[in-house]
Protein backbone atom coordinates (compact mmCIF):
# COMPACT_ATOMS: atom_id res chain seq x y z
CA UNK A 1 0.00 0.00 0.00
CA UNK A 2 1.16 3.62 -0.95
CA UNK A 3 -0.29 6.33 1.08
CA UNK A 4 0.68 9.88 -0.37
CA UNK A 5 1.20 12.58 2.59
CA UNK A 6 2.64 16.24 2.88
CA UNK A 7 3.91 15.99 6.30
CA UNK A 8 6.06 13.21 7.09
CA UNK A 9 6.23 14.01 10.57
CA UNK A 10 3.09 14.25 11.43
CA UNK A 11 1.81 11.60 8.78
CA UNK A 12 4.24 8.97 10.73
CA UNK A 13 3.07 9.63 13.73
CA UNK A 14 -0.50 9.33 13.36
CA UNK A 15 -0.34 5.70 11.68
CA UNK A 16 2.13 4.89 14.08
CA UNK A 17 -0.41 5.72 17.01
CA UNK A 18 -3.39 4.60 15.11
CA UNK A 19 -2.54 1.57 13.55
CA UNK A 20 1.15 0.60 15.13
CA UNK A 21 2.33 0.36 12.03
CA UNK A 22 6.69 0.07 12.31
CA UNK A 23 7.63 3.13 9.96
CA UNK A 24 11.16 3.75 8.77
CA UNK A 25 11.39 7.55 10.37
CA UNK A 26 14.60 8.14 8.04
CA UNK A 27 12.85 7.63 4.83
CA UNK A 28 14.74 7.26 1.52
CA UNK A 29 14.93 9.64 -1.43
CA UNK A 30 12.61 8.95 -4.27
CA UNK A 31 13.43 9.29 -7.87
CA UNK A 32 9.74 9.19 -9.17
CA UNK A 33 8.82 12.42 -9.95
CA UNK A 34 6.25 14.12 -7.77
CA UNK A 35 7.74 11.90 -5.11
CA UNK A 36 10.19 13.93 -2.76
CA UNK A 37 10.84 11.01 -0.08
CA UNK A 38 10.00 7.42 0.96
CA UNK A 39 8.83 5.96 4.22
CA UNK A 40 8.66 2.45 4.35
CA UNK A 41 5.99 0.70 7.06
CA UNK A 42 5.14 -2.66 7.93
CA UNK A 43 3.43 -4.63 10.63
CA UNK A 44 3.51 -8.37 10.51
CA UNK A 45 3.01 -9.49 7.02
CA UNK A 46 1.33 -5.91 5.82
CA UNK A 47 3.83 -3.47 4.41
CA UNK A 48 4.00 -0.32 2.44
CA UNK A 49 5.30 3.29 1.85
CA UNK A 50 4.00 6.67 2.96
CA UNK A 51 5.16 8.98 -0.75
CA UNK A 52 5.79 12.45 0.71
CA UNK A 53 4.91 14.60 -1.86
CA UNK A 54 4.20 18.32 -2.49
CA UNK A 55 1.49 19.61 -1.57
CA UNK A 56 0.07 20.87 -5.36
CA UNK A 57 0.52 16.81 -6.13
CA UNK A 58 -1.61 16.06 -3.35
CA UNK A 59 -5.35 15.47 -3.52
CA UNK A 60 -7.09 16.20 -0.50
CA UNK A 61 -9.79 14.35 0.80
CA UNK A 62 -10.83 16.40 3.01
CA UNK A 63 -11.24 19.18 0.96
CA UNK A 64 -13.38 17.18 -1.42
CA UNK A 65 -15.36 15.56 1.59
CA UNK A 66 -16.26 18.92 2.49
CA UNK A 67 -17.33 20.31 -0.71
CA UNK A 68 -18.97 17.28 -1.74
CA UNK A 69 -20.92 16.81 1.63
CA UNK A 70 -21.73 20.94 2.22
CA UNK A 71 -22.38 22.14 -1.07
CA UNK A 72 -24.33 25.52 -1.69
CA UNK A 73 -26.41 24.50 -4.43
CA UNK A 74 -28.09 21.21 -3.51
CA UNK A 75 -28.83 19.80 -0.21
CA UNK A 76 -27.11 18.15 2.67
CA UNK A 77 -29.02 14.70 1.54
CA UNK A 78 -28.06 15.30 -2.03
CA UNK A 79 -25.03 16.04 -1.46
CA UNK A 80 -24.38 13.09 0.33
CA UNK A 81 -24.92 10.63 -2.44
CA UNK A 82 -22.08 12.81 -4.58
CA UNK A 83 -19.28 10.51 -5.21
CA UNK A 84 -15.64 11.53 -4.47
CA UNK A 85 -13.06 11.20 -6.17
CA UNK A 86 -9.80 9.75 -5.28
CA UNK A 87 -7.76 6.59 -3.65
CA UNK A 88 -9.79 4.53 -1.33
CA UNK A 89 -7.79 2.33 1.24
CA UNK A 90 -9.24 -0.55 3.55
CA UNK A 91 -8.09 -1.27 6.71
CA UNK A 92 -8.86 -4.33 8.94
CA UNK A 93 -9.33 -3.32 12.57
CA UNK A 94 -9.83 -5.31 16.07
CA UNK A 95 -12.30 -2.65 17.35
CA UNK A 96 -14.10 -0.22 14.98
CA UNK A 97 -14.93 2.49 17.77
CA UNK A 98 -11.55 2.27 19.51
CA UNK A 99 -10.08 2.82 15.67
CA UNK A 100 -12.26 6.05 15.19
CA UNK A 101 -11.78 7.00 18.52
CA UNK A 102 -7.71 7.33 17.94
CA UNK A 103 -7.98 8.35 14.15
CA UNK A 104 -9.74 11.99 16.01
CA UNK A 105 -7.44 12.13 18.94
CA UNK A 106 -4.46 11.79 16.21
CA UNK A 107 -5.72 14.79 14.22
CA UNK A 108 -7.87 12.89 11.70
CA UNK A 109 -11.20 14.10 10.32
CA UNK A 110 -14.01 11.27 10.44
CA UNK A 111 -16.25 12.30 7.21
CA UNK A 112 -19.03 9.59 6.53
CA UNK A 113 -19.60 7.44 8.96
CA UNK A 114 -18.98 3.79 8.63
CA UNK A 115 -21.52 1.24 7.65
CA UNK A 116 -22.45 -1.45 10.20
CA UNK A 117 -22.77 -4.18 7.23
CA UNK A 118 -19.31 -4.10 5.82
CA UNK A 119 -17.93 -2.42 8.88
CA UNK A 120 -16.42 0.19 6.36
CA UNK A 121 -15.12 3.83 7.84
CA UNK A 122 -13.67 6.71 5.80
CA UNK A 123 -11.08 9.26 7.31
CA UNK A 124 -8.92 11.82 6.03
CA UNK A 125 -5.46 12.54 7.87
CA UNK A 126 -4.85 15.59 6.36
CA UNK A 127 -1.24 14.75 5.81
Amino acid sequence: MELPVTNAKRAIRFYRDVFQWNIHEEGYDQQFDGIERVYFFNKGNFRGSLNLVRKDQFFDMSAAATSSLLGDDVTIKEQQWRPLLGATSSFAVEDMDETLEKIVNGGGRIFHDFCTLFFQGNLTDNY
